[in-house]
């Protein structure tokens, strides 16, 4: 007859049907008789057993599993893609004295300057695409003032540094600087969208333009003295407007009725503002999606002048913008410049 305590029990002493676990007692006896630890040491062993038999399981799935090897990514190594250069609200001739404003000069120099950094970081940034064309925005507020008394188009008068003329003469060596450079990457297509602050000087601007590059092949100037103008680059769609009239939130709506032909032959639609010199819009983001397409806010590359100071519009990055768009697939990538 075994002994109390004895591997040959089947059940343990105590009559209960419990499983005995170990030397014969079943838990409750060995609690009662050997103390609280020895119910512990149990389940300890009992979490090992099942840490263990997990570890051998997932050896075993290991073994068994198929490895994964990365298949490479087919890349379109054709030139179907476009690069568009905004640098918009530049407002040339402006004049921001920084002990006035508390934030940075701007002149003439600083903005010619500003714009030619600008447009060589946004060629360098995308410089990894093989571009088929250029889409080159001009206006959106690039002059400050719109006559000879320093006014806006609606006679808001300015502060400006040097005279219009002045100013009207290098605005232009910048754009045809800049149609010349991009050239050198792909076809451009100058697309002209005047702002409040620019409409005349935009328009005659890009009458010079035309005139400039009348025997090139490559440049294409859209001139014409509409406020919103359209671009189509395979499944992309694009419309140009400074931002300053209507509501935005109908903007999809208007390019649809305005290009309705333009709008069903595509699926990416956006359309390109300026005029808020900020990032966002009410309580939204940068960029607006409704009804199909989205409605995207450019910013500033200028500086806040005496009037925005007083203002309290000022803080906002000072940046210019540039987007690769797909034949196909849309916007591939975006780069930005900001004014350090």
């Amino acid at each position: 007859m075994a002994h109390f305590g004895s591997s040959n029990w089947t059940k343990c002493p105590c009559g209960s049907a419990d499983k005995v676990v170990r030397k014969g007692m079943c838990r409750k006896c060995r609690r009662r008789f050997l103390g609280p630890t020895a119910a512990l040491r149990d389940n300890v062993s009992g979490f090992e057993v099942a840490k263990q038999r997990e570890i051998a399981e997932l050896k075993q799935a290991f073994a068994l599993a198929t490895p994964i090897s990365p298949k490479p990514v087919k890349t379109d190594k054709g030139a179907n893609c476009m690069l568009e250069v905004d640098i918009f609200d530049l407002h040339l001739g402006k004049l921001a004295w920084a002990k006035e404003t508390g934030y940075e000069n701007y002149d003439l120099k600083i903005a010619k300057d500003l714009f030619v950094e600008a447009l060589e970081v946004l060629i360098a940034r995308t410089a990894g695409n093989k571009f088929s064309e250029v889409v080159l925005p001009v206006g959106n507020d690039f002059f400050h003032t719109d006559n000879l008394v320093s006014e806006t188009t609606a006679g808001t008068r300015q502060d400006m540094e040097g005279r219009f003329h002045k100013t009207a003469h290098i605005g232009r060596q910048l754009m045809v600087y800049a149609i010349e450079r991009l050239r050198q990457i792909a076809p451009v297509t100058a697309i002209v969208a005047p702002g409040n602050h620019d409409q005349l000087s935009a328009w005659h601007l890009g009458d010079s333009l035309e005139c400039w590059f009348h025997d090139a092949k490559d440049v294409k100037v859209d001139n014409l003295p509409t406020l919103r103008k359209y671009h189509q680059f395979g499944n992309v769609m694009l419309m140009f407007t400074h931002g300053n009239r209507g509501k935005h939130i109908d903007y999809p709506l208007l390019m649809a009725t305005e290009k309705p032909e333009m709008w069903g032959a595509t699926k990416y639609r956006e359309c390109h503002i300026g005029h808020l010199h900020q990032t966002q819009m009410r309580d939204s983001y940068k960029v607006e999606e409704n009804h199909g397409a989205r409605v995207r806010i450019i910013s500033a590359l200028c500086a806040a002048d005496a009037w925005h100071a007083e203002m309290q519009l000022v803080g906002n990055l000072r940046q210019a913008e540039a987007f690769v768009w797909h034949l196909d697939e849309g916007q591939i990538a975006h780069a930005t410049y900001t004014a350090r």
